[in-house]
């Protein structure tokens, strides 16, 4: 998705990649491809999503735990510079549509339901 989208970083990060502080650079450059124009969607979040949300289908209680691990990560990412808000907002989706998929798949959707 990275590829196919090619959205520049909010901060010069590598081999002086084009960015919205640096130059004011803004948007999505389709097939543009390289580390500088991966920026969408967040990989950071799509992983702690992914992993954090299977034990929060499984186990209710768990879930308030997850929920502020991800809600950290995100913070972090966003108040850093790293990512754009949407790009973590589109990284928390896809996550949790893989994780949503692999707790059904293992049939941990069905482990609890109180």
């Amino acid at each position: 998705m990275k590829t196919a989208f090619s959205r520049t970083w909010t901060e010069t990060f590598v081999n002086n990649n084009p960015s919205f502080i640096q130059d004011g650079v803004y948007g999505f450059f389709w097939f543009q491809g390289g580390a500088g124009w991966a920026s969408f969607p967040s990989g950071h979040t799509v992983a702690a999503m992914s992993f954090l949300m299977v034990p929060a289908i499984a186990y209710r209680r768990w879930r308030p735990v997850c929920g502020l691990l991800v809600l950290l990560e995100a913070l972090a990412l966003w108040a850093q510079n790293y990512h754009f808000f949407s790009d973590i907002v589109a990284g928390a989706f896809l996550g949790g549509a893989v994780a949503l998929a692999a707790a059904r798949l293992a049939g941990l959707d069905d482990r609890e339901k109180a």
